[in-house]
This record gives structure tokens, C-alpha cells and sequence, in this order.
């Protein structure tokens, strides 16, 4: 066949004679091939023909396995796809624009009401900025002219914007006109993917440059990090790891070698700790053991533990925690899985959600209770339909308890009943930490980390806090699983856990590698499948195809994509490894494990072409199979970890008898007497009349429980504003005017640039509802901010609603005489909060009905 699109079902074809449907040489063929048995019926001559077509066969599939890397282009050639989009598809894809044309608006418009964009968004500003290289725009033209050298690191990781916009700044540069291009990176080391990163740019612009500037290629070879027999042995192993053959489109980078700076180390180097079966206890286990011997044998040595995922440490980090060794973990261990926070959520859900059964069972269970399981289910299994609050409060159901049952549930549900009340009453988070430290929270953490965290959730909470009530349940668990718990605070830097990712950049005397058999997450299918691919010859490929319909046949062009884009990632793969091997200064050690053949036990299956171990396996497999040979008797995923699998975890809870600690006796100050010239507390309302004096009060209550502006008009709704004002006693005939009055001044804010700006997210060490105490003049003063916070000038602001109206026509004057009004009172709250804050305070005066503005400083 020849060499068009149209010639490829020919190619299909042959290559279903020459390869099995699992794409490896087939060695034998049939009469399903097209190869029927020689018939002692036909003439001897065709007899003949028959068997040796066979043997021609044979030979040339022979001669063909021969021949380096035919195999991987026979495969890659089996799976081309169809060079057209059928009806179909080409249907999907035209919706599909429309719809990403709508999304991107969208998105913008997001952009524009969040004050934010994103990495992309920034890059295609500054090309949109730069304009296209055939109409350079006058900024454009001003940084050419500018723009003398550029010094560009890591540049391995550099995407398909980034290098456009190289290309553009540099459009117009020539040899020898005194500026200079420095470009930074090892190929070896790109493993950024997730970011759009492409290497095969690195070898193009090593190749072909940018425009008419190709920089010189300086290469450095010597390591002066490893220890000789570390450098040797990645020398030995990465060529059997790596690519033979470098390809720009396919982002394949060959290896290169180094040479050792340093002399050999005693001892070895590098070692293989094979596994038979996933037993991620016994895994956990011997990577303490390492640590712990790398720790007694060098104590000043930093030691670092370095995995694909995050998920990979978490049975390591419990396991550390056991042998009481201390480490740093940033963003490594998710905050939901701390206990401290497991509790305080399950005691958000049953505070806030009295029907909540699980979460009343987790509370029950929590340390500062600490029922055992027979009480639990004495206590429940009379009656499921009733909340477990009713089953607490019935005093038949908690009779049946045991003693110590019985007085951990009464002192509890005393406790409760104290505090339930204040639900809605309060903020969300006053209501939920002021109930946790009544039951003794704080008592049952471990360390001053678990104290922190759970600030860290209580911040959270405040943000989800609206009127005092939590709307979205999932939101906040959606929230709580996005943060990571923060690094133990009394913890050095000779033991750390990170990613590898994190760990590119940085040098470890010892480095552990573990979970090397494990398999990330797989990926869910995409709506739109989609490729860049740059050339070597210029310019980029663009591939798209569509997600198939549902039960239709799989999508040629998408699968096509899909394994290309597979196969990038098994490149990437590779130079993950060698990011985490040439981490270590003197010691190595690769821990992974594979399953064995259920048919024949004696084997071992070949690790997942997803898994770490994978590329590695040419370089290892003798290991694991002397592993096998000399443990045959021990059964298969057991072993040096039975006996931590053995052991029972205790119930940790407080003692029955527990008391909070005794408050210490108050600090008596004496107040002399108010001075006839002293400023009495300003009364807002007491000028107004009721509505006033609610429709206020219902203002400062729905600002109070707003953390950031996008937030408010969902806050204000209609039944949501009538039961605020109905608490506050406002008359039924009046409602729905004041409903309305309150909806056009939130309204106004969310319109007003001062509202937007006061209401922002964006400031630092945000607090709404202030409380401030404090000595002025001899006299202690209790005070409380309507909003404070922190700009980005490091300028304290204090800012106070005044939800009074003005219906007259000199509006200035108005808003002059109510700023003489509340001077005194603001200054007093600047005077205190200087007490505890240096920094410049200005103080604000916000009118949303007006709208209106008054500002100044305390020295003004």
C-alpha cells in the first residue's frame, strides 16, 4: 500500500496478519487469518503453497522483531484513527464550540465580579497585549526596544502560551545586536504536565530556536549532589528506563549521563525492597524502620519520604505518629482525615441537623464522651425513627446504660441543653466552638498542631455562617476536604514528606521512595478530548475529538488521543523517577510491591503500566523475584506488619469525672465615676421609630454573617428577611415594606464600589462583629466593630454601618454632620484597637441607603 490517508485500512489489515489483538508478533497463524490447513484432497503443488505461505510467514514476523522500536510504530500505526470526523462527530464538536464560546464569557464575567483571573487568563492577556507578530501593538513595539536580556529557569516546564509569548518578545531580535536570550532546565527534570507543560518545546527550541535567535546549547554533566555510587547507579539504570530516542511531539527525552563530584559513600547505595501483595501496613512499616535506622546511625541527617500522590503517605504518617517520631508535612495530610476535625464536623452536622443520627453517633462516641458501643446501641435501638437528642432526653432509654454510661450521657446532655438554644442566636461559629469547648474539646487533642487546625476549621465555618444557620452541609465538607492539615509546629526539617513534585529543587541525605506499585487515580472521561502537539519543523498540531455517545461504539480519533496522551504520561513517569532518585546525597531506597499469578504462585504478575514500578521493572525485576524464590512459605500480603495489623485500637476518651479547668478570679479594676464632658454610648436608633430601629438591626445582622460580597444577595432572601424581622418584633402589617426597604439597600451594596470594596475577601485578618475591650482614660470600655480589616496598604480600617436615610437634597452636608456625630465614637474604637495594633487606622462611616461615605484618620 502507499502512503496516503486512504491507504490506511490497507495497513490495518497487514497489521492484523503480523500482530495478536494484544499487539504483540504473532508467531502463529490460521484459516481465521486467512491461512487455511493444507487439504490432502488439493493438488500437492497447492499442498505445498499452503505450508510454505506458513513458513514465510514465520520468517518475516522473525526477521521484523528484529528491527529496534518496529514494534511500538507497528502498535502506534494500529491504532490511527480514521483521517475525517463522521456526521456525528462533527455534529458533537460544532455544539461543543458554541458552548465553550458561552463558557469563556462566562467565565469572564466571574473574573470580573471576583476581582480575580487565573494563570491562563493572564497569559492571554499579555498576548492579546503584545498582538500578533504581523501587527505588533505600540506596547508591544516599546518592550522590543526595552527588553535587552532575558533569563528564563525551568524552562523544561515551559507550556505552549508561555513559548508564544517567548516568540513574541523576541520577534525582531538578530544575532550580535547586544541582547541576550538565557534559557535554564533539564528535560530530565520536566514533570509538570498537569500544568500544560510541554518538553518537547526544550528540544525544539535546542533545535530551531526562537525566530532568528537559536541559542548556543551548554551542557552541564557533572552531579553535585549524589555520592559516586548513587550517580553509578542511575547511569546504569535510567538508559533502560528512559526513551532510546528523543521526539518533540511525543515529549520522549533520552537519557543523559552525569559524572560524580563527590567520592563513593560507605555501604550500599541504592536498595530494592521488593513486596509480594499490597499490604500498605507492612510497606508503612518498614519505611519507619528505615527512618528510624537512618535517624540512630546519623542524627544529623536529613531523611525525606518522597511519593507519586499524597494519598500514597497516609498510612505512613500514622504509623510515625505511633513510633513518636516527628515530621514535616506541607499539604500532604488532608485536614479531614485529623480526628480533632472528623469531630468538629460530625459536631456541626448534629447541632445544626437535630435528625442527623450518624453525626449524634459520632459525637456520642468522640473522646469527650466516649460511650462504648453496647451503650449505643441500647440506646438508639428501641425507636428508629427518633432523633437521638429524644432518645438522650428519654429517661427509660438512658436507664438501660451502664453507670459509666449513664454519667457520661447525663453530664454531656446537661451540657447541650445549655447550648442548644443559642442555635440561630449567635454566629455559627460562636455557637459551634463555644459548644466544643463546653463539652472539652480543647482536652482531647494531642498537641498544639490539633489546637491549630481547629482555628483553621473554625475560620472555615465562619465563612459558611449565614444569619447564624449552615445552608450547604456539602459545600462545607467539600471545603473541609480541599484544606490540609497544617506541619506539626514542634517538628524539625531531619524528617520530611512531600510529594515529588514538591521535592524537585531540594537534597536529602537519605530518600525513601515508596508505593512504587501503586496506581494514581484514574481519570474520569472528558467531554472533550483535545492535543497540542508541537513540530519540529514549526508550529503545533491541534487535535480534538469528542467524548462518544452513550452506547455507541468507541470513537476511533478519541481513543487515538487517549493513548497518545498515555503514553506521554508513562514518558513523564520516567523522569518522575529520576526527579526522586537524584534527590538523595548519600542513600536511596525504592519500596513497591506486585501480585502474584493466582494461577501459578511460584510467578509474579508484571506491574501496572500505570504504576512507577513500571518503567522501572527492567532494572528490579530480578529482586522481586529472588524475593518470591526466598519467601515462598510467607503468606502472600502478610508479614513483617502482623503485628500492628494485631493490635486493637483502645477508645480514647476523658475521664468520667473530668472538669474544666477553674477560671481564675476576675481582675477588679475601679471605674471612677463618667466626667460630665465623657461621650456617652451613641444610641443609633433611638431617634427611630420601630420599623427603623428593625430594618437596621435586620442590616447589621445580615453584613455580620457576610463574608464576602458575592454572598449577600443569596443571604437576603425574602423568607429569610421576614423571620429576621419577626425575632426582632417587628408588627406583620409593616413586613413586607420592610422587606422590601432591606432587599433595595443590600441590593445597593452589592451595586456600590465602596460596598463591594468594604465587603471584599481580599483584605487580610477580616472580622465582622468585633469585640474589643479595653482601658481608656482608667476605664474599661467594651466596644463592638461593625467591620474591621487590613488592606493591601497594611492600613487598619474600622468601618460602621448607618443605615439611617436621607430624603433631602444636600446630601454632603448630611453625611458632614453624621460624621461629627459618630466622630468621638469611631475614635474611641481606633484608641482601643491601637492598644493592640500599630499599624496606620483609619476609621469609615458607611451609608448603603444613601449611598454615602465619610472617612479619616485618627490623627486628622
Amino acid at each position: 500500500p502507499g502512503t496516503e490517508a486512504d491507504d490506511l485500512p490497507a495497513w490495518h489489515r497487514i497489521l492484523g496478519l503480523l500482530l495478536t489483538n494484544k499487539d504483540d508478533w504473532r508467531k502463529t497463524v490460521t484459516i481465521r487469518n486467512g491461512f487455511p490447513k493444507a487439504d490432502k484432497k488439493e493438488p500437492e503443488d497447492v499442498q505445498e503453497l499452503r505450508k510454505s505461505m506458513k513458513a514465510r510467514h514465520g520468517e518475516l514476523v522473525k526477521k521484523l522483531s528484529s528491527v529496534p522500536g518496529l514494534l511500538d510504530a507497528m502498535r502506534f500505526s494500529r491504532i490511527l484513527p480514521k483521517p475525517v470526523y463522521d456526521e456525528g462527530q462533527w455534529q458533537i464538536l460544532t455544539s461543543l464550540f458554541e458552548l465553550l464560546r458561552l463558557s469563556v464569557a462566562q467565565l469572564h464575567l466571574v473574573f470580573r465580579e471576583t476581582g480575580q483571573v487565573d494563570h491562563t487568563a493572564m497569559m492571554q492577556g499579555a498576548l492579546q497585549a503584545l498582538g500578533p507578530p504581523d501587527n505588533p501593538t505600540d506596547l508591544a513595539l516599546s518592550l522590543d526596544y526595552r527588553i535587552q536580556h532575558l533569563l528564563i529557569d525551568e524552562f523544561q516546564d515551559t507550556s505552549l502560551s508561555q513559548y508564544e509569548l517567548i516568540e513574541r518578545l523576541t520577534a525582531g531580535w538578530q544575532p550580535g545586536d547586544g541582547r541576550s536570550l538565557f534559557l535554564v532546565g533539564d528535560p530530565m527534570q520536566s514533570i509538570y504536565r498537569f500544568r500544560e507543560a510541554e518538553v518537547g518545546l526544550f528540544l525544539k527550541a535546542m533545535d530551531r530556536g526562537f525566530n532568528d535567535i537559536k541559542p548556543e546549547a551548554l551542557t552541564l554533566r557533572v552531579n553535585f549532589r549524589s555520592q559516586q555510587h548513587i550517580v553509578d547507579w542511575v547511569n546504569q539504570a535510567f538508559p533502560r528506563i528512559m526513551p532510546q530516542q528523543q521526539d518533540i511531539a511525543n515529549g520522549a527525552i533520552a537519557f543523559s549521563a552525569a559524572t560524580a563530584f563527590h567520592d563513593a559513600g560507605e555501604g550500599e547505595a541504592v536498595t530494592v525492597h521488593p513486596f509480594i501483595g499490597n499490604n500498605k501496613e507492612a510497606e508503612a512499616h518498614r519505611v519507619i524502620a528505615l527512618i528510624q535506622q537512618s535517624l540512630q546511625q546519623n542524627p544529623d541527617d536529613k531523611v525525606a519520604v518522597l511519593v507519586r500522590s499524597r494519598s500514597h503517605l497516609s498510612q505512613i504518617a500514622v504509623q510515625l505518629k505511633q513510633a513518636n517520631l516527628r515530621f514535616q508535612a506541607l499539604e500532604i495530610e488532608p485536614l479531614s482525615h485529623r480526628p480533632v476535625i472528623q469531630d468538629l464536623l460530625a459536631l456541626t452536622f448534629a447541632l445544626t441537623q437535630m435528625a442527623d443520627r450518624v453525626a449524634w453517633f459520632s459525637i456520642l462516641r468522640a473522646p469527650w464522651c466516649g460511650l462504648v458501643l453496647d451503650d449505643l446501641y441500647l440506646l438508639a435501638s428501641r425507636d428508629h425513627n427518633k432523633t437521638i437528642w429524644s432518645c438522650i432526653n428519654d429517661e427509660q432509654s438512658v436507664a438501660k446504660l451502664g453507670t459509666d454510661g449513664q454519667k457520661r450521657l447525663i453530664k454531656i446532655r446537661d451540657i447541650l441543653r445549655q447550648w442548644l438554644p443559642c442555635h440561630r442566636r449567635t454566629g455559627l461559629r460562636s455557637f459551634i466552638e463555644g459548644s466544643w469547648i463546653a463539652l472539652g474539646g480543647p482536652a482531647c487533642l494531642d498537641n498544639e498542631t490539633d489546637l491549630e487546625d481547629a482555628q483553621v476549621f473554625f475560620k472555615l465555618l465562619a465563612q459558611h455562617d449565614q444569619c447564624g444557620a449552615l445552608v450547604d452541609r456539602k459545600q462545607l465538607t467539600e471545603d473541609v476536604n480541599r484544606l490540609f492539615a497544617l506541619a506539626d509546629v514542634n517538628a524539625d526539617d531531619r524528617l520530611q514528606l512531600m510529594t515529588i513534585h514538591k521535592a524537585k529543587g531540594l537534597e536529602f541525605d537519605t530518600v525513601i521512595v515508596p508505593g512504587l506499585g501503586k496506581i494514581p487515580r484514574s481519570q474520569e472521561g472528558r467531554l472533550l478530548m483535545w492535543m497540542e502537539r508541537p513540530q519540529a519543523q514549526g508550529g503545533n498540531d491541534l487535535m480534538l475529538a469528542p467524548i462518544r455517545e452513550y452506547g455507541a461504539e468507541h470513537d476511533s480519533v478519541y481513543n487515538f488521543l487517549k493513548v497518545l496522551d498515555q503514553q506521554k504520561d508513562r514518558f513523564e513517569s520516567t523522569r518522575l523517577l529520576y526527579v526522586a532518585a537524584t534527590r538523595a546525597r548519600t542513600r536511596l531506597h525504592l519500596l513497591g510491591h506486585v501480585e502474584q499469578e493466582k494461577k501459578n504462585t511460584k510467578d509474579i504478575r508484571m506491574p501496572d503500566q500505570r504504576s512507577l514500578l513500571y518503567p522501572l521493572w527492567p532494572v528490579v525485576e530480578d529482586h522481586f523475584r529472588q524475593y518470591l524464590l526466598e519467601n515462598e512459605t510467607e503468606t502472600r500480603g502478610h508479614g513483617e506488619a502482623g503485628e500492628n495489623q494485631d493490635q486493637q485500637k483502645r477508645l480514647q476518651r476523658l475521664p468520667v469525672d473530668w472538669q474544666p479547668p477553674a477560671v481564675t478570679d476576675p481582675v477588679m479594676i475601679n471605674n471612677p465615676e463618667p466626667r460630665d464632658t465623657e461621650l456617652p454610648d451613641v444610641i443609633e436608633y433611638s431617634w427611630a421609630g420601630q420599623t427603623a430601629r428593625c430594618i437596621g438591626s435586620a442590616v447589621h445582622r445580615l453584613l455580620q454573617h457576610c463574608q464576602k460580597i458575592e454572598a449577600l444577595q443569596s443571604m437576603a432572601t425574602e423568607k429569610l428577611v421576614q423571620r429576621i424581622l419577626l425575632r426582632m418584633g417587628m408588627p406583620r402589617n409593616e413586613l413586607n415594606k420592610a422587606v422590601v426597604k432591606i432587599q433595595a439597600m443590600i441590593e445597593a451594596i452589592r451595586k456600590d464600589d465602596r460596598g463591594r470594596w468594604i465587603l471584599s475577601d481580599n483584605h487580610f485578618e477580616i472580622d465582622n462583629e468585633y469585640a474589643l475591650s479595653g482601658l481608656i482614660d482608667g476605664r474599661v470600655i467594651n466596644v463592638i466593630l461593625d467591620r474591621t480589616f487590613v488592606d493591601s496598604d497594611d492600613i487598619r480600617w474600622i468601618i460602621d454601618y448607618k443605615t439611617g436615610t436621607h430624603s433631602g437634597t444636600r446630601v454632603d452636608e448630611f453625611l458632614d454632620r453624621e460624621q461629627e456625630r459618630y466622630r468621638l465614637q469611631l475614635e474611641r474604637y481606633a484608641s482601643l484597637m491601637r492598644q493592640i495594633d500599630d499599624r496606620p487606622i483609619r476609621m469609615g462611616l458607611y451609608f448603603p441607603s444613601v449611598p454615602g461615605w465619610r472617612e479619616w484618620g485618627l490623627s486628622d
